[in-house]
């Protein structure tokens, strides 16, 4: 192999150590931080679907009618020419 490709090589290789000891240090706390989020946050906002979720399903019956009515008068309108 050429020198270069020898030079990139090494170059990966310190640069994967590196990561991997950046990691190892930061990694616990962002498990803590990651995980103190999912229990604290996800329920939260696993309430306000739960409460907001019944009035999307409502507006989408209500409206769905009227999309499909101008979608059919759309076509009616464009058989006509």
């Amino acid at each position: 192999m050429s020198e270069s490709t020898n030079e990139l090589r090494k170059a990966a290789r310190a640069a994967a150590k590196d990561v991997r000891k950046l990691a190892d240090r930061h990694l616990p706390e962002l498990r803590k931080s990651t995980k103190a989020i999912i229990d604290k946050d996800l329920p939260r906002v696993r309430a306000t679907v739960r409460k907001e979720l019944p009035k999307a399903i409502e507006a989408v019956r209500d409206e769905l009618p009227k999309a499909v009515e101008a979608f059919k008068k759309e076509l009616r309108r464009r058989k006509g020419r």
